[in-house]
């Protein structure tokens, strides 16, 4: 989902209430090392809301168009740079693009011979909670990490998976944690996996 947000300041004692994190270099931590600076996309990523600034007071005007923790801005007056948006976010006026993607995607890992390690570990939930298995781990090599090189070659960052993130689902097992570690370990041709950020 995108849309925009547009703040002004109206004295020298305003501010636009938020603070942000440069995109780049939250992908390449959340990456663990398997990317580099260049790879990550240009956003800058909101990280916390003041309480009291524009922003806040456009998320009290528009409930349709709230902008909150881990959106993406994507574009501040026209730029579309790192430095260009945080450069623009310094002037009394902004047009900002914002980005917040599903809380859930899909990547499908086929096996081929030559490439049949899908190339992550996971855990099963320690407590009870929801039936998910956490990925606590990724390789440099393996049919996930191809799904994440050519998904950051593509420009798609919100589809690449990192270390934390959960299986909700593989194939059509869902509900069952030790099931879904089953169909992981044991079906020979692949996996549709729906994850969770």
């Amino acid at each position: 989902r995108e849309w925009e947000v547009v703040l002004t300041k109206e004295g020298q004692f305003q501010h636009f209430g938020f603070s942000h994190a440069n995109g780049r270099k939250r992908f390449v931590h959340v990456r663990g090392g398997l990317s580099s600076l260049d790879e990550g996309p240009d956003v800058l990523v909101v990280k916390r809301l003041a309480g009291n600034g524009l922003l806040d007071a456009w998320n009290a005007r528009h409930p349709d168009a709230v902008v909150q923790p881990l959106d993406q801005i994507a574009e501040v007056n026209g730029s579309h740079t790192v430095s260009g948006m945080v450069s623009e976010l310094r002037t009394s006026c902004v047009r900002m693009r914002i980005v917040r993607y599903p809380d859930t995607f899909h990547v499908e890992l086929t096996k081929r011979p030559g490439a049949a390690q899908y190339g992550f570990k996971f855990d099963k939930p320690s407590r009870p909670g929801p039936a998910e298995l956490r990925i606590s781990d990724l390789a440099a090599s393996g049919l996930l990490e191809e799904a994440n090189r050519r998904h950051i070659a593509e420009g798609l960052h919100h589809l690449v998976v990192t270390s934390g993130m959960r299986v909700v689902a593989v194939n059509s097992v869902e509900g069952d944690v030790a099931a879904m570690a089953r169909e992981l370990r044991s079906n020979g041709r692949g996996v549709l996996l729906r994850l969770r950020r």
